[in-house]
């Protein structure tokens, strides 16, 4: 299921029809909650990686605006997700989601105990 929405691109709701055409009914918002579940249980995960590229002398870096939604309103507002590419000793992409665009809730959360150089744009 985490396969298919984040590298298939495959929406949950599709994913919930494709299954229901096995047989078996399950909602969207079931398949939602297995991908929060599944985001706490991999945090280990996710904080390792982070660490690894955090101990590389050099990484690359950038920010992606996008939308997200937020329950109750209308409107989607505009978050950031921050990246962080280590080098060939850590070979990882990190990404971290901030509702804003400042330093303090993004790069400086993010990469918070980095030392060393970082590529990037020209966010001050």
């Amino acid at each position: 299921m985490l396969v298919g929405k984040f590298l298939d691109d495959l929406p949950l709701h599709r994913q919930a029809d494709r299954i229901g055409r096995a047989g078996v009914r399950v909602a969207a918002s079931t398949l939602g909650d297995w991908v929060t579940r599944s985001a706490t249980l991999l945090r280990p995960l996710y904080q390792l990686m982070l660490d690894r590229v955090c101990a590389c002398p050099v990484i690359w870096s950038d920010d992606t605006r996008s939308r997200f939604a937020k329950s109750g309103d209308r409107v989607m507002p505009h978050g950031h997700f921050w990246v962080a590419i280590g080098d060939a000793t850590a070979p990882y992409t990190a990404v971290h989601f901030t509702t804003g665009y400042d330093a303090a809730a993004g790069p400086e959360q993010f990469l918070r105990g980095f030392r060393g150089y970082v590529h990037a744009d020209c966010l001050s």
